[in-house]
């Protein structure tokens, strides 16, 4: 077989455009398919992140009141409260309610008169919608 320069010239090497446009689409869609993921990820970790605070505020607040019920209420037998934390931005509001933490009384069979009571603490705050972590124990007078 002999070299045709002429040959050569008229054979078409390369890409169309309708081949290149549709190698772009592909590319296009797989780079918003992954843009996607990532923008779910971010959203997915500072959720994350809020929750984990809420978490150890609820847990904090829980051993502290845990540690002597009584003193918390100043002697009476029940008592709520409330405190608001600003972290990283974000406003979390702690509520916590104390009931039954007078000392045993013998003649009642109520839970509380048993010497028993119980600690419930929320923490409410607001991330792409309101979000609440709620705690509670039972105690011993």
């Amino acid at each position: 077989m002999l070299f045709n320069p002429k040959a050569s010239r008229n054979q078409k090497s390369g890409f169309t455009l309708v081949e290149v446009l549709i190698a772009a689409l592909i590319l296009l869609i797989a780079v918003a398919g992954w843009m996607g993921a990532q923008q779910s990820s971010i959203l997915n970790r500072g959720q994350s992140r809020t929750m984990t605070v809420a978490a150890e505020l609820a847990q904090s607040m829980m051993e502290e009141l845990s540690s002597n019920p009584a003193a918390a209420c100043k002697g009476q037998s029940s008592c709520t409260g409330g405190a608001v934390m600003h972290i990283g931005g974000r406003e979390y509001l702690i509520d916590w309610d104390i009931s039954g933490s007078s000392p045993a009384v013998e003649d009642s069979d109520s839970w509380e008169a048993r010497g028993l009571g119980i600690i419930k603490v929320r923490v409410t705050w607001e991330y792409r919608g309101d979000l609440e972590v709620s705690l509670s124990r039972v105690f011993v007078n």
